[in-house]
């Protein structure tokens, strides 16, 4: 995101630009070194669907604002990517599949022979940052940068590159671990498929021990039809609310710290102290959280602290990270008020004979491994954030980098 980005360097003259780079490089307008590529039809939120062939590209952090399956506007590649830039947010992206866009979305290329695409992107992301709702192209296309010999421009793009390629696949990964984890859950507590191969006679594909926990026949409830010795509980009956220490809020937590102060929002973390932490979650001992007001629910397995209106929880008499699993999506947004009454009041099967451990054992070894993901993410973002300004500035040159990068492991 544009708002999560450094703030890049770029000057307003020629002479100034001049004056801040390396001898060997140019000093060029920003509008000099790209080719603003045809866009075809563009779309908006009524002429796009949820799924489909192509995505079309909006100025939102998410970035995009949906799906077509006509012809794309404009074609993109993973070897011959495209930027593109949001004139109201200053969001900037790298797309390389086909794609299309929305109004006051600018696909660029950098100019052939002249610019690689990749180092238009790294070099001028973060130039202009979000000052107001108005058009922020025309102060991009003036600003002035530094453009080195292309060679060097591929060489830049390929170490930034490589950092941002590593923590893209960490998130695909995450994404695709968590599917795993979703799909095994609907199959065992939603569809109860063993239930279901057991009671038709049927193998039920998993190993005898596991298998055997699950009973071979169902029962009417309230909720319908469910395993035989299964129960229906409300949430409420199978957490425990836990303590939390001191309440942190935006004016008490620092940009960087020890602890993380969670907060309720989709981002999840408001800032940092470096107190004792309220809540003590470890990786043998993990807890998640509910959020009043948003119902955002996280699993947790660090120490943190919360602001108000965020409950740290765990499971009482069943397994915790099945029950995180189990209730996730249990409550959603009705208006701003506090959901946490309704939540603890919502029905769900409880399996029996340790079932839920089996399955939340896996689902947390799952969790463990998207937090490591997570933190590699994090770091390599840091390497990338400490490196773009000044393999962008020529402060530093590409052996130098190389070296860092290596002396770090990546």
């Amino acid at each position: 995101m544009a708002s999560n980005w450094i703030k890049q360097k770029s000057w307003s003259s020629e002479d100034e630009c001049l004056d801040a780079i390396p001898d060997d490089w140019e000093a060029r307008q920003v509008e000099s070194i790209y080719t603003q590529q045809d866009i075809g039809r563009r779309y908006d939120k009524k002429s796009t669907k949820s799924a489909g062939a192509t995505p079309v590209v909006d100025q939102s952090a998410d970035g995009f604002i949906g799906w077509h399956d006509s012809e794309p506007g404009v074609v993109a590649t993973a070897e011959d990517p495209v930027v593109t830039f949001a004139n109201h947010t200053c969001e900037m992206r790298l797309v390389r599949h086909p794609f299309s866009v929305i109004q006051n979305v600018f696909p660029l290329k950098g100019k052939t022979g002249d610019c690689d695409t990749r180092y238009l992107y790294y070099s001028t992301k973060g130039i202009v940052r979000l000052e107001e709702y108005k058009g922020h192209y025309p102060q991009f296309r003036e600003r002035w940068i530094g453009l080195p010999p292309l060679s060097e421009q591929k060489a830049i793009a390929h170490i930034l590159g490589t950092l941002d390629d590593k923590i893209e696949l960490n998130r695909k990964t995450n994404e695709t671990l968590e599917a795993v984890a979703k799909a095994l859950f609907k199959s065992w507590f939603v569809d109860f498929d063993p239930v279901r191969a057991k009671a038709e006679g049927r193998p039920t594909g998993l190993p005898s021990e596991i298998s055997d926990l699950f009973p071979d026949s169902f029962e009417d409830s309230e909720l319908g039809e469910v395993p035989s010795g299964w129960q229906i509980k409300r949430i409420g009956e199978v957490i425990t609310r836990l303590p939390v220490g001191k309440r942190f809020d935006q004016k008490t937590v620092l940009p960087s710290g020890s602890t993380p102060v969670l907060d309720q929002s989709a981002g999840g973390i408001v800032g940092f102290h470096n107190e004792e932490a309220g809540i003590a979650a470890t990786r043998d001992a993990s807890l998640f959280t509910f959020a009043n007001h948003t119902c955002a629910m996280r699993y947790m397995i660090r120490p943190f602290s919360v602001i108000q209106n965020v409950f740290p929880l765990s499971g009482n008499g069943i397994d915790t990270a099945w029950l995180y699993q189990a209730s996730r999506g249990k409550q959603e947004i009705t208006e701003y008020k506090g959901h946490y009454p309704d939540f603890v009041e919502k029905q769900i099967v409880v399996p029996s004979n340790g079932v839920d451990l089996i399955y939340g054992n896996d689902y947390h070894s799952i969790l463990l491994k998207c937090d490591s993901n997570l933190l590699e993410s994090t770091f390599l973002a840091s390497a990338r954030d400490a490196l773009l300004p000044k393999l962008i500035s020529g402060e530093i040159r590409i052996p130098d980098a190389e070296k860092m990068l290596e002396e770090v492991g990546i």
